[in-house]
């Protein structure tokens, strides 16, 4: 959080210091406030520091590409967003799950309606969980400290062990010793796992490419499935009905 505190701060100056200079170098008659407002823009525009803008609600309300490219997430997607960004799934680092690095305050929401768009380039999945507070992993993970469990998108499973574990799902098949993790594409079946079991629906954006990866188990219910663990990275929130 020290870090966007800091490039808040440049971002302020930057505009700051861009105005006066405008101020001090144009005269009313020189040119329009249309222009002056684009040069200031073009100041923006071209910096290489990441300049972000809040509005007094605290919600985004300037993204220049700098802070695309460092940040990874575009204009479009982060203008009139309440929280502060974390990386997005492709700029993440590859390795094992640092757990105490992942753990977020996560966007919670109470009704269907309120979640948001997929992010572009990825794939919406669900997970219903009676522990939507903790990192989910497979049952051969539980209990192992974080630096222990590999991350789920670096560990998958090889064809024919895909091929083995997508038929015991398709047939209800459970093995207590699994490093598999469900997850659907449709958000019915998570809605309804999480009301048996008193918890939630964890949202994931996945990449593509990732979810291509993914072996299926029950098709009719969109199950695809994570090796160890389904990465705090993908997180979008979490849907706790009342």
């Amino acid at each position: 959080m020290k870090f966007f505190r800091v490039q808040f701060g440049i971002a302020a100056s930057v505009r700051a210091r861009g105005t006066r200079r405008l101020a001090a170098i144009e005269s009313p008659g020189e040119l329009h406030r249309s222009e002056r407002g684009g040069r200031l823009q073009a100041l923006i525009d071209s910096s290489p520091l990441a300049l972000v803008e809040f509005d007094l609600d605290t919600r985004i309300r300037l993204w220049n590409p700098a802070a695309e490219r460092i940040f990874g997430w575009t204009r479009e997607e982060m203008l009139g967003r309440g929280e502060l960004p974390m990386a997005p799934p492709h700029k993440a680092s590859p390795g094992r799950t640092d757990l105490g690095a992942t753990r977020r305050a996560r966007p919670t929401f109470t009704a269907v309606g309120q979640l948001p768009r997929p992010r572009p380039g990825t794939v919406r999945i669900y997970r219903g969980t009676g522990h939507p507070d903790r990192l989910q992993v497979s049952r051969s993970m539980r209990g192992r400290p974080a630096d222990q469990v590999p991350r789920g998108d670096r560990s998958f499973f090889g064809p024919f062990d895909a091929v083995r574990l997508a038929d015991r799902h398709a047939f209800g098949a459970d093995d207590p010793a699994s490093d598999s993790v469900s997850t659907t594409t449709d958000l019915r079946t998570a809605r309804g796992f999480a009301r048996m079991n008193g918890g939630a629906v964890m949202i994931y954006d996945v990449p593509e490419a990732t979810f291509e990866r993914l072996p299926h188990g029950d098709r009719t219910t969109g199950e695809r499935i994570f090796r160890h663990s389904v990465p705090d990275d993908f997180v979008v929130g979490v849907l706790r009905e009342p």
